[in-house]
């Protein structure tokens, strides 16, 4: 196929395609699944793919998937007379804007049958308000869900004024949510992290350490659980449980059930803690 300005397949695998009853990018919406791209759109038979090439975007709803390469992959339907879609595969400059936020990838793979994306890549992010959530391997991406996962560790790092506030584990789980003054999609807010083994929290005035965190983004507060230690310069607190609120600067450790908290400080030192048995 010859350059051409624009190519677009619209309403393309998905109205040709028959993909009822599971949920994903086509089937959950009337909508058709249009992509367009800059250089070529070629249909390869055999294969049952299609491949766009050059600032190519898929777009479906408000949701986008832009990149370089993109390929369609089907199979078809019953009676040989339709398509149904399986996987769209992004390469190169990856970006999928959705309610959710912006994420960034090298490689993004996105199942028809699971509705999720998996991303790759060396600075895999997602982008949400004042949050940025990177995975040191790869997302697994439940867009209809609103759920993002780290896989291989990853870290949370929130731009204030005051500085940043960094989450690092082994595991990084966020959550979108609606806003609460309506159903639109397009208000979807982050609305927690969890991290679980070897927790970290690195704030512009100490580090806190743990088993497992939740933190809720509308509080702005992080709770951890397991072998806690807050540390702000050479002054140290121990316990079972922290609350570290994130607008106050301000920490409190719990000692648990049958447990006492323990602190060591120095006399030179300065620190806002809050200690409860």
């Amino acid at each position: 196929m010859g350059r051409m300005k624009q190519i677009l397949l619209s309403a393309g695998v998905c109205a040709l395609g028959v993909i009822a009853g599971s949920q994903n990018l086509c089937a959950q919406s009337s909508s058709p699944l249009d992509i367009t791209a800059q250089q070529t759109l070629e249909w390869h038979r055999d294969k049952q793919e299609f491949i766009a090439r050059g600032d190519v975007v898929a777009s479906q709803d408000g949701m986008q998937i832009l990149c370089e390469t993109l390929t369609a992959t089907y199979k078809d339907g019953e009676g040989g007379d339709a398509f149904e879609l399986q996987t769209l595969i992004a390469r190169e400059n990856v970006r999928i804007e959705s309610a959710d936020g912006i994420a960034y990838g090298d490689v993004a793979t996105y199942s028809v049958l699971t509705g999720k994306a998996d991303l790759t890549g060396a600075d895999s992010r997602l982008e949400s308000d004042d949050i940025t959530v990177y995975a040191n391997e790869k997302f697994i991406y439940d867009l209809d869900a609103g759920r993002l996962e780290t896989s291989g560790g990853g870290r949370a790092i929130q731009k204030t004024d005051k500085g940043e506030n960094i989450i690092i584990a082994d595991e990084l789980v966020a959550t979108f949510d609606q806003e609460s003054s309506g159903q639109d999609t397009e208000g979807r807010q982050m609305k927690t992290v969890e991290a679980h083994g070897n927790v970290k929290i690195t704030t512009p005035t100490e580090i806190v350490t743990g088993d497992q965190l939740i933190y809720q983004k509308n509080t702005n507060i992080a709770e951890l659980t397991g072998n806690v230690e807050i540390k702000r310069e050479d002054n140290i607190l121990q316990g079972s449980r922290a609350k570290v609120n994130l607008n106050t600067n301000v920490s409190t450790l719990y000692g648990g059930e049958n447990g006492r908290v323990r602190g060591t400080f120095y006399p030179s030192k300065e620190g806002a803690f809050s200690a409860t048995p």
